[in-house]
């Protein structure tokens, strides 16, 4: 560790990271519902996939789903969960041990896997939704606004801590038994 930085070498590589999920965070707040297409129109391909629905792109809205009744919007396009699990993802893989081209080339490789993991994870949030207030039971389809919103962390939460325990088991050395 060198005595003359402000910071631990050991911290170099996640500060990176630190600074590139916050780069994120900001394009995200002045992004536009055009801007999120990346995420938006995959997402909602899923649903269409697994529902036999189609959807339409509704300028300065998202995508709407007749069939469904859905619209997927800029809250929903799963930026957030992208930048957390991006950043989550990368502080857990890198090491200060490996060479610094090895930790240079993690981030964007984690970036993109992280991507296809939120499209994964965000379809999977949508269909839970759809599921769950075309049920018969009235207290889930006249629910209000914020069980929306419980939903949606319940899922990313869930799938953010699979992924944590996932990272660790591989990472964890494993001793031969006999």
């Amino acid at each position: 560790m060198k005595t003359n930085s402000i910071l631990p070498e050991a911290w170099l590589y996640p500060s990176l990271a630190i600074l590139l999920f916050f780069l994120m965070k900001t394009a995200y707040s002045t992004a536009a519902v055009q801007d999120l297409t990346f995420l938006l129109f995959p997402s909602s391909e899923l649903v269409g996939t697994f529902t036999g629905t189609s959807h339409v792109f509704l300028v300065d809205q998202g995508y709407y789903n007749e069939a469904l009744n859905i619209l997927v919007n800029k809250s929903c396009s799963g930026f957030n969960f992208w930048a957390i699990s991006f950043l989550m993802s990368y502080c857990l893989i890198e090491k200060s041990a490996h060479t610094w081209q090895r930790n240079i080339l993690l981030l964007p490789t984690i970036l993109i896997a992280t991507y296809f993991f939120t499209i994964l994870v965000n379809g999977t949030r949508i269909l839970f939704s759809v599921f769950l207030h075309s049920s018969p039971i009235s207290m889930l389809t006249e629910a209000p606004p914020w069980m929306h919103q419980a939903e949606g962390s319940f899922i990313y939460l869930s799938y953010l801590i699979i992924a944590f325990l996932s990272i660790d088991y591989f990472q964890t050395p494993k001793t031969a038994t006999r």
